[in-house]
């Protein structure tokens, strides 16, 4: 096949913008690597990201837990509250990022995450344990840092803010 070197420039529209939008799976790639950590009220969530299938995906797994009292015995084991797995992917019916979330073993969420401007949003329903509708709003102001606020969905889609956390990455 011979090629042929056209000057003149491309038609009207056929240019992709300088930058395309960052999706939610390249915003969610900003969080592997290392560890997550946030003190919650007298617990602590713990949580590790990680890109997996070919950078097709994002997989974190995290806990909740309360440590032992400052004054407990040396060797006391901290108390396990929730396990939690949770899978990024690409949803190709939807054209879009899913999100599948497990915590435990006896509730199930599912539903997809985009970006907001600087805002990686998590839209989200359970799927087994009953029912329930949630957004958590989730920003990196800075590379080590992560502010997610979570609320609660009601019927008539009124928002309410359930809690707020304040990740660290605190080991690479």
């Amino acid at each position: 096949m011979i090629g042929f070197w056209n000057p003149l420039p491309p038609a009207e529209g056929t240019l992709r913008e300088k930058t395309p939008p960052m999706t939610a799976l390249d915003y969610a790639k900003q969080f592997a690597g290392g560890v997550w950590e946030a003190k919650l009220d007298k617990a602590i969530a713990r949580l590790r990201f990680k890109v997996i299938m070919n950078g097709n995906a994002i997989e974190s797994t995290g806990v909740v837990y309360i440590p032992p009292a400052k004054d407990a015995k040396p060797g006391t084991p901290s108390k396990t509250i929730l396990m939690m797995l949770t899978r990024y992917g690409y949803d190709p019916v939807e054209k879009s990022t899913y999100v599948l979330d497990i915590h435990n073993h006896d509730t199930v969420y599912l539903g997809h995450a985009r970006v907001e401007g600087k805002v990686f949003v998590n839209d989200f329903t359970r799927q087994v344990g009953g029912p329930g509708h949630w957004i958590e709003r989730t920003t990196l102001t800075d590379k080590d840092t992560m502010e997610s606020v979570l609320y609660s969905i009601d019927e008539k889609s009124k928002q309410t803010e359930v809690e707020r956390f304040t990740f660290k990455r605190v080991a690479k």
